[in-house]
């Protein structure tokens, strides 16, 4: 009698995937009231990781938003708020995590902070999109870094 997991390799049911990828999205600046575009991978591939970072000196926080698109669906719609609020951040729950949510006070500035880790293995086959919200009132920045690859 056979025993152990069936050698799924090399075989067609289990995709191969081709080289790790890095995307990286330096310091953008983003007006209030708009979304704007982190990351946007076309083709069929999987996430390995990564993270989206927004800041402001207005209180980001309650409408800093993140948007996954998968496939042409919205899956993920929320906010840093929602999540810190219902302790929506536990890893692979969903694409992205709350990893973040802080502010500084000096005597100078008050500045905000709120990031998201993006989960590892999720498969997309069309495309993989990440877009985050500024509704502060004023202009914030964020950045991001991604590792994906796509089926070779």
């Amino acid at each position: 009698m056979a025993r152990g997991y069936p050698d799924f390799y090399g075989q067609e049911t289990v995709p191969k995937y081709g080289s790790p990828n890095v995307a990286t999205k330096g310091a953008t600046p983003l007006a209030t009231g708009n979304w704007g575009e982190v990351f946007s991978i076309l083709g069929k591939g999987r996430t390995y990781g990564g993270y989206i970072y927004i800041f402001s000196t207005n209180d980001i926080r309650l409408t800093g938003s993140i948007r996954v698109t998968i496939d042409d669906e919205v899956f993920t719609l929320t906010t840093a708020n929602i999540d810190m609020a219902y302790g929506l951040y536990q890893s692979n729950n969903a694409p992205v995590t709350l990893i973040m949510y802080y502010y500084n006070v000096t005597p100078v500035a008050t500045s905000y902070y709120v990031a998201w880790a993006v989960n590892k293995d999720w498969t997309f086959t069309k495309s993989f999109k990440i877009e985050v919200f500024n509704g502060c009132g004023i202009n914030a920045t964020f950045r991001g870094q991604l590792y994906w690859s796509l089926v070779a």
